[in-house]
């Protein structure tokens, strides 16, 4: 499967660049802030569903090998822990949101309300879109600005 951006047409750029004090010249107009101000010591939230969990593996797994630090559950909560208590702190931490944007993280029981946590908080939400689904009105509604 291939992952490709919703929105932000510099997604690799703004990845591979988190913690990096560079300029860059955005001329992609595109409605998601660029990530590379994120600094190392940081992390970056990871938001999926569950039935897409080796996906969501594949991009910790990129992120991490270029130094990016990922929290993404059920690995990066600590044992006995409750979700509905890490979550929330981890949203709250996270320099930045990755939204595996899909049929099946729209119609999850907890996506929708990472992501609502997170837009509340003020947190940069990156969306990639995984397949061709529809976006739905709530999630345009979530992307929108």
């Amino acid at each position: 499967m291939v992952i490709t951006p919703h929105l932000n047409k510099n997604w690799h750029t703004d990845l591979s660049n988190i913690g990096e004090d560079i300029d860059i010249e955005d001329n992609s107009n595109s409605t998601v802030p660029p990530l590379h101000k994120i600094p190392k010591d940081s992390f970056v939230f990871i938001s999926y569903s569950s039935r897409e969990i080796e996906i969501a593996n594949q991009l910790k797994h990129i992120l991490e090998t270029n130094g990016i630090t990922c929290w993404m559950a059920p690995q990066s909560i600590p044992a006995g822990s409750d979700y509905g208590n890490e979550i929330p702190k981890a949203i709250e931490k996270c320099k930045a949101f990755l939204l595996l944007l899909s049929d099946a993280s729209q119609n999850s029981n907890w996506v929708p309300k990472e992501v609502g946590l997170a837009i509340g908080k003020g947190k940069i939400v990156v969306p990639f879109q995984i397949d061709n689904a529809t976006i739905s009105e709530a999630f345009n509604f979530y992307l929108t600005n």
